[in-house]
């Protein structure tokens, strides 16, 4: 799906596109664990076989890194446009309920809001699963709540 979003800090507007950037990091992803399978059948090679390919194996080193490096920076491009994403609905939403409760009731919303969050915030977390061993079903503690 597309957006269009606008920079908070040099208000630069640019389309964000999640699909595109989901593709390419699991296109990135399969190409990284083909390089990786790759080096470990290099490495069951003989010895003698594993020095005649050594300018093989410092390109596919080389391509690894690279790749690692590019599916990184696309992972937190992603990260900050969803971040972002996620602020311009949560501004729609408050004015929404601004214009249709008015802004008392948004005040009022909005304290209450913060209070549970100051409450989560001091137990710490706000809800942490245990796993019971080989159990299927998981453990909630609820000391922390």
């Amino acid at each position: 799906m597309k957006y269009q979003l606008t920079c908070p800090n040099c208000h630069y507007e640019f389309t964000y596109d999640k699909g595109y950037y989901d593709k390419e990091i699991a296109r990135l992803g399969i190409e990284i664990q083909d390089i990786i399978r790759q080096l470990a059948q290099h490495n069951m090679l003989p010895k003698t076989e594993q020095r005649m390919r050594t300018d093989w194996w410092l390109r596919a080193k080389k391509s690894l890194s690279e790749k690692q490096k590019e599916l990184a920076e696309l992972k937190a491009v992603r990260k900050l446009c969803d971040e972002q994403l996620d602020r311009h609905v949560n501004w729609n939403f408050k004015n929404i309920v601004k214009e249709k409760f008015g802004l008392k009731v948004y005040k009022e919303i909005l304290n209450e809001a913060i209070a549970r969050e100051e409450a989560y915030k001091i137990s710490d977390m706000r809800k942490h699963e245990y796993s019971a061993g080989n159990k299927k079903q998981n453990i909630v503690s609820v000391n922390k709540l």
